[in-house]
């Protein structure tokens, strides 16, 4: 017999109602958001059509994988081997779909739950035949950055201009709704026709232009969209079109409007072009009109405002009367720090003695239930996830794996297996299932999926160590009878978690893992499995673990005691966790990955007792010289570089650092630690009196004395002193510069000028004897033409100029090769005078960010760098070869004993990293994130004990043994200032690092300052 289906004919299904338009290309993350946005309506009856518009084809195909199970047949792809452009993205999914409505969600916007059912119920009503042809909903205008970890990271959010209605009067002047707010019926192509690419950027407003010329648009009240802005530049893969692109907007701005003028002026009469310009112009107006009104407004306010002012001021001073308590406390907290003690605890939160205490109150036949993961064992990462970004680069070096997308592909992988495993009694799914899903995706072999496996398990391996403080408590648990058994959400088999355990030193363990037993601690199964399977009543265990449910709220309904055990209420919070910085482009690094676990991992081994510069040392020092080195590396081998001078004193730890990297890395590229100087070099390379020489001689500081332009070249100032006076000058100790280091005046400045060239014959014949010195000591050393390179900090790379010259006395075409950590746009000529410059961090100025972030205190970094010797002045040769010769320490021996601590602390950290990364092709991305975030966490951000430690330490900003010095950030004593208020603000502006100097005032010291 027959059944209905056999029957009655089939019918196509019918059309979805809206289709929703997203274009794409190379932004998974944002795609990702796009993707829920649309997934999480609750009107369900859509079709969402994906263009990647000339992007990587794997990634979008990853995601629709992923997501495969929710859209359930909802989903077009569509993709273009090169990029079409915005606006012929949208036709081309327009034409390839059907539905009564549309509308666009681009990949960086979202909508409310309830945008599509709100949009089609205002709409749908009201008939094809109706003037109203679509509708807007108001909207949130959302401020974002991607950080450097990949991370969205919401700023602000405020109201997008409210619309009422729309006239097209209004429109004409600007636009005044986004795409992601609009929905529209699709008949309306027919009449108007498709979007624009003529207009790029803008091609949704002069839609929008030419919509409101035929039909009107209709306005759903509630705030239902949401336009997402990112302040990255250009650089960035996550700009907008908006900010990213704001040249391209203006200049598709004035297309625009010229377009519609001119087709009114070849047409002879008045129409949108001149009704756009007119009301452009008014809105102009209204928006000065605003603007001059708050300024009004904000004036007639200063009065109160400044009353308010003085009675906080008043409240600043009264507050004086705490300052002895104050002080004592803080005291305390020196003492304490100086003695490597932990501050006390928050209130509530466990301290690393918790677990002991715990522990002690167990008896024999008790039961200690312990988490592994972040709990028992740690990783060596800064997120679980990023163990896949750490064995990508190694996939994709596999046959096959080229250009493999891993970490994204295995997250995937690991999403669709639960789809397809978990459910009635099974809760959880195994390592196999996620591998066997990974080997059937599309563009990923099955070999290669099994290679990347093993590589999973190796990594596991490599990066999971114990938890010093549960190690210890596990330790006194079995010395007291208690039985500890190891619980763990997880889909790894349960005899490799066991290895892992037995690697950190938990001997024999007892493991309980989700994907053998099919059940989980997040839902309390697995904890009633391990009450069955030891039979000891929940009242007799103690679960320790850091998952808020999963290891507190669900075992604690069941009676079991728990223990919530967190990195952070531990303390080991390392700098990069403290803040992460915004990203030039969204990333996932290996290496910065490393560097933070890395650095969580030394607070813990040092239980909370390392001082403020060992972790410096390791947390910035080390991976600012690690990544460093790294970069040398890669430049010096593409290049052909046989050999690498390090100049002194900045590359003194940095040729170590070098030297270890480049013997564990087996590089056939040698290194020597040159000694050389501003001074040294440029003296040595003076022949003539020129316009050079003088720029040099004349190179102002701070607080310059004509003795100090003197002795600073190394000349006796004591018989000049007639010289100086016949110059002009009323002796050899008139200041000639100012706070601010410039000259008092032009005619300071001259008569400085008029005094060198009086004296030149003894400048030249000093700077003769320094370079046959100098000459000497290179041939001695091996400096010579050829291929060689010199690294250096920056910052205007002078040092490579000063030394080419004296290379090309002995090969006069020879263009020497420089490495810097950072240059400013003042090292151009540099470059024009034939050098070969290369920079790691920021190049000529660029990133902007990064040079502004280097600008907020280069002083700090060089002491970092430092050497273990003062500043080099010249050269003295001995029986055993050449000496340095020095100018005075301007530090104390107590800064540079700190220092010390700061360099053996760096010197750990390339150990460590080197111990896990043995080779320089295994990660291909440099941890610049991790950089970016530990510099602006210092030098922007930093502790009132960071600022006093660092803002003490004096820099020498002139060349020269002698030249004087300045503190990084030391404000003025308070009686000082009291007695003398602008002795604030002269401190703060002689200061290298306002940041800091901040950081060290309390609130008297900062209404002195003026903020």
């Amino acid at each position: 017999m027959k059944s209905s289906a056999d029957i009655l004919p089939a019918f196509p299904a019918p059309p979805p109602r809206v289709a929703v338009i997203t274009r794409t290309r190379d932004r998974p993350l944002m795609l990702r958001r796009a993707i829920e946005s649309v997934l999480g309506q609750t009107f369900a009856d859509w079709v969402h059509v994906i263009v990647n518009d000339g992007g990587d084809p794997v990634p979008v195909n990853l995601l629709a994988a992923e997501y495969a199970a929710a859209y359930r047949g909802r989903l077009q792809l569509l993709h273009n081997p090169r990029s079409t452009g915005m606006q012929n993205a949208s036709n081309q999914a327009i034409r390839a779909s059907s539905s009564d409505f549309l509308t666009i969600h681009d990949d960086d916007d979202s909508w409310a739950p309830t945008f599509l059912e709100a949009c089609v119920n205002y709409l749908e009503p009201r008939g094809a035949g109706d003037p109203v042809q679509g509708v807007v909903a108001n909207t949130v205008w959302i401020f974002e950055e991607i950080d450097v970890h990949g991370r969205i990271v919401e700023r602000w959010r405020t109201d997008f201009p409210a619309c009422e209605s729309l006239r097209l009067a209004e429109v004409a002047g600007e636009n005044r709704f986004p795409p992601i707010a609009f929905l529209y019926r699709r008949r309306v192509h027919e009449a108007i026709g498709y979007f624009n690419e003529l207009f790029s950027v803008l091609g949704d407003w002069d839609f929008n232009l030419r919509f409101l010329m035929r039909y009107d648009i209709g306005v759903v009240p509630e705030r239902l969209a949401r336009w997402h802005w990112r302040t990255q530049g250009s650089g960035s893969a996550y700009g907008n079109s908006s900010t990213a692109g704001l040249a391209v907007h203006k200049e598709m701005n004035a297309r625009l409007f010229n377009h519609y003028l001119r087709q009114d002026l070849e047409s002879g009469r008045i129409g949108l072009g001149f009704l756009m310009n007119l009301s452009h112009s008014i809105t102009l107006l209204s928006k000065r009109i605003d603007a001059l009104k708050a300024q009004h407004e904000q004036a007639a306010s200063l009065l109160p405002r400044n009353l308010t002012t003085i009675a906080q001021a008043a409240t600043s001073l009264w507050a004086v009367a705490r300052w002895p308590l104050k002080g004592l406390a803080i005291r305390r907290e020196r003492r304490r720090a100086a003695a490597g003690q932990r501050p006390v605890p928050a209130a509530g939160a466990p301290d690393r003695g918790a677990l002991l205490r715990a522990v002690a109150s167990l008896q024999p036949g008790d039961l200690l239930s312990v988490d592994v993961f972040d709990t028992a064992l740690m990783r060596l990462l800064r997120q679980p996830t990023d163990l896949f970004v750490f064995i990508e680069s190694s996939v994709r070096r596999l046959p096959g794996g080229a250009g493999v997308p891993f970490a994204q592909a295995r997250v995937a992988a690991e999403r669709i297996a639960r789809q397809r495993h978990v459910g009635g009694t099974c809760e959880d799914v195994t390592f196999a299932q996620i591998y066997d899903v990974l080997g059937r995706l599309d563009g990923i072999p099955r070999p290669l999926a099994d290679a990347a496996m093993r590589m999973e398990l190796d990594a596991e391996r490599r990066l999971c160590y114990a938890n010093p403080i549960v190690l210890e408590g596990v330790q006194a648990a079995r010395a007291r009878g208690v039985r500890v058994v190891f619980v763990s959400d997880m889909y790894l088999p349960a005899e490799v978690i066991a290895s892992l355990l037995e690697a950190g030193g938990y001997p024999a363990p007892e493991v309980f893992v989700s994907c053998t037993q099919g059940r989980t601690k997040h839902s309390g199964s697995l904890f009633r499995d391990l009450l069955e399977s030891t039979g000891c009543p929940a009242s007799r265990v103690l679960h320790v673990g850091d998952h808020p449910v999963s290891d507190h709220q669900r075992p604690s309904a069941m009676g079991i005691r728990t223990l919530h055990l967190t990195r952070e209420q531990l303390g080991w919070t390392a700098l990069a966790d403290q803040h992460a910085a915004q990203a030039g482009v969204a990333r996932d690094e290996a290496l910065s990955s490393l560097c933070t676990g890395l650095a969580r991992r030394r607070r813990a081994q040092q239980a909370g007792g390392a001082d403020l510069w060992d972790r410096l040392g390791y947390e910035l020092a080390g991976p600012l010289m690690f990544a460093f080195a790294r970069w040398i590396a890669e430049q010096a081998a593409a290049h052909g570089v046989r050999k690498l001078f390090f100049l002194s004193r900045d590359g003194y730890q940095l040729e170590q650092v070098f030297r270890a990297c480049a013997d564990r890395w087996n590089l056939p590229i040698g290194s020597a630690y040159l000694y050389a100087s501003r001074r040294l070099l440029n003296l040595a390379r003076i022949e003539r009196m020129d316009e050079a020489a003088l720029g040099f001689l004349m190179t102002a500081d701070a607080f310059l004395r004509v003795r100090d332009f003197l002795e600073r070249i190394g000349l006796d100032a004591a018989p000049l002193a007639a010289d100086a006076r016949r110059a002009g000058f009323a002796g050899l100790d008139e200041e000639l510069t100012t706070v601010g280091g410039y000259f008092r005046s032009p005619d300071h400045q001259a008569r400085l000028r008029q005094l060198l060239l009086a004296i030149a014959p003894r400048i030249l014949a000093l700077a003769q004897a320094e370079r046959a010195r100098v000459t000497a000591y290179f041939e001695e050393a091996g400096f010579v033409p050829g291929p060689i390179a010199i690294v250096d900090l920056g910052w205007q790379a002078s040092s490579l100029r000063s030394l080419q010259d004296l290379l090309r006395l002995r090969q006069p075409d020879f263009r020497l090769r420089g490495y810097y950590f950072g240059t400013w746009t003042a090292a151009a000529p540099v470059v024009e005078a034939g050098c070969e410059l290369a920079s790691f961090f920021f190049h000529l100025g660029l990133p902007q960010p990064r040079a502004a972030l280097l600008a907020e205190c280069v002083e700090l970094i060089e002491h970092l760098f430092t050497a273990p010797h003062a500043t080099v002045v010249s050269l003295a040769r001995e029986a055993q070869g050449w000496r340095p010769v020095c100018g005075e320490w301007e530090t104390t021996p107590q800064q540079r004993q700190a220092l010390g601590r700061v360099a053996a602390a760096a010197a750990a950290f390339v150990q460590d990293m080197l111990a896990v990364v043995p080779s320089m092709t295994e990660h291909d991305q440099l941890p610049f994130g991790y950089l970016e975030s530990v510099l602006e966490r210092v030098l922007r951000h930093p502790t009132r004990a960071e600022a006093e430690a660092l803002g003490d330490l004096p820099h020498r900003a002139s060349f020269g043994g002698n030249a004087p010095w300045r503190h990084l950030a030391k404000p003025p004593a308070l009686a000082r200032a009291l007695l003398r208020p602008r002795a604030i603000r002269e401190a703060f502006d002689r200061a290298y690092w306002r940041a800091g100097f901040r950081a060290r005032l309390g609130p008297v010291e900062r209404s002195l300052l003026g903020g």
